[in-house]
């Protein structure tokens, strides 16, 4: 638990010697690119166990069919839904060293064509060092509809919140190491399946709060920060895709996507002469848009 975002801290994900925190591997939700614009990497204390029904991995270059982040590799999570009919409630909990404590409820339902899946938790350790205390609270509720047999509709939404603590390295132990950081998502999606034909339109939006204290280094003879940086950064877009097979062995995917990625950095100065005062590091916003059209061809057996 806590790997914190600040420097010396970053938690990343790496696969194949490159990582998300060089910008080069991209995590999706659902399909829907998870991206924290003004740090370059995902945060992973931003996801929960309790969202996952399964991980997939794809190793290596795949930024022509993701973009420009998945030059290293792409993870997709791809979140939980109840198989059959009825209602499921599972409470985990469990308690160990560092004083810490996982907690998590999850209520699913399935009656017919309808299906959603509610779910909350609470984690929490001091760690094994002075400094190093982390707690995180999550939510995650997902709704879907079967309209026909084959059009459906699905809509979800996540938030985790998480205040940790980075002690710093050992030989030079950190004080006031603080993060308080707020990311969230939604999505909404509408897909259809057929025999010989399948796609989708999705929407989705993903956001984040931070607040980093990066603290100080008493042995080396540092004083406490005089600012806090602070940021909030966003992404949304839109995919359209359309996948149909004409002949045996062969599948042609047309496809459309418009992404907005954009955010704004700040120090906020809490001591001395500029006390209450802030200052902009970044404020800017892209937008991005991308067709595609894939034509793969199958060899039979």
């Amino acid at each position: 638990m806590g790997y914190g975002v600040s420097n010396g801290a970053a938690g990343s994900i790496s696969l194949r010697g490159l990582s998300g925190g060089t910008a080069r591997l991209m995590v999706l939700i659902d399909g829907h690119p998870q991206y924290a614009g003004i740090f370059g990497h995902p945060i992973a204390d931003a996801y929960q166990s309790f969202l996952a029904e399964r991980v997939e991995v794809l190793r290596g270059p795949a930024s022509v069919l993701y973009g420009a982040n998945a030059m290293g590799g792409v993870i997709n999570i791809v979140t939980r839904k109840m198989q059959e009919d009825g209602v499921n409630t599972h409470l985990h909990a469990g308690y160990g060293s560092y004083n810490t404590l996982e907690t998590e409820l999850t209520n699913r339902v399935r009656k017919g064509r309808f299906s959603s899946v509610v779910s909350g938790s609470y984690n929490r350790t001091d760690g094994h060092r002075a400094d190093m205390g982390f707690e995180q609270y999550g939510g995650y509720a997902k709704l879907g509809y079967e309209m026909t047999d084959h059009w459906n509709v699905r809509g979800d939404v996540n938030v985790t919140h998480f205040n940790a603590s980075y002690p710093g390295p050992v030989s030079a132990p950190l004080l006031d190491g603080d993060q308080r950081i707020t990311r969230g998502m939604t999505s909404f999606a509408l897909e259809n399946h057929y025999e010989k034909t399948s796609g989708g339109l999705s929407f989705f939006y993903n956001w984040g709060d931070h607040w980093i204290n990066d603290g100080y280094t008493p042995s080396t003879g540092e004083s406490p920060q005089d600012a806090r940086f602070n940021s909030h950064d966003y992404m949304t877009g839109i995919s359209l895709y359309q996948s149909t097979q004409f002949f045996m062995g062969n599948r042609i995917t047309l496809g459309f996507d418009w992404f907005r990625y954009g955010g704004r950095a700040w120090n906020e100065y809490v001591s001395g002469e500029k006390v209450g005062t802030t200052s902009d590091l970044v404020d800017k916003q892209e937008d991005e848009l991308a067709t595609s059209t894939s034509d793969r061809i199958f060899a039979l057996g």
